[in-house]
């Protein structure tokens, strides 16, 4: 072989591994749908936080986890990922009303109000303690 030669192979040798590479992987549609749950429970353990620390603590905690063993159904189900990818796709309002009752109920828990017990206690049709607090916020 001649140095012509040698220099087209070497030249036709780096062309083909540039043209063996892989295209980038498109994302995964499982992993866009544990990042969404992942975000609901954490803001739902935000939420609970309010009124119980500790039980909130442990929903933020298990967060992650609850999402991927989640994931993990709709990844053998394609029925669950079709109901939970539909529920995910809806839930900017839920995470809208989320927002706003967090804040509503932190400032609640500030003064006092617990709206859950209180709630329960008008169902019982008992006169809550938190009463007038409520009825002077409403």
């Amino acid at each position: 072989m001649d140095l012509n030669q040698l220099l087209k192979n070497a030249i036709s040798t780096s062309d083909e591994s540039e043209s063996t590479e892989k295209p980038a992987k498109r994302p995964d549609r499982f992993a866009k749908l544990e990042d969404g749950f992942t975000d609901q429970f954490t803001s739902l353990g935000v939420l609970v936080m309010a009124f119980h620390q500790e039980d909130g603590a442990v929903i933020v905690s298990r967060a992650n986890p609850l999402a991927s063993k989640l994931t993990d159904v709709a990844r053998q189900n394609p029925a669950v990922y079709k109901a939970l990818k539909r529920y995910l796709e809806g839930s900017a309002y839920i995470n809208l009303v989320g927002e706003v009752a967090t804040i509503g109920l932190a400032i609640m828990a500030n003064h006092g109000i617990n709206p859950v017990g209180w709630i329960l206690d008008k169902a019982k049709g008992k006169k809550a303690d938190g009463d007038s607090e409520l009825s002077a916020v409403a």
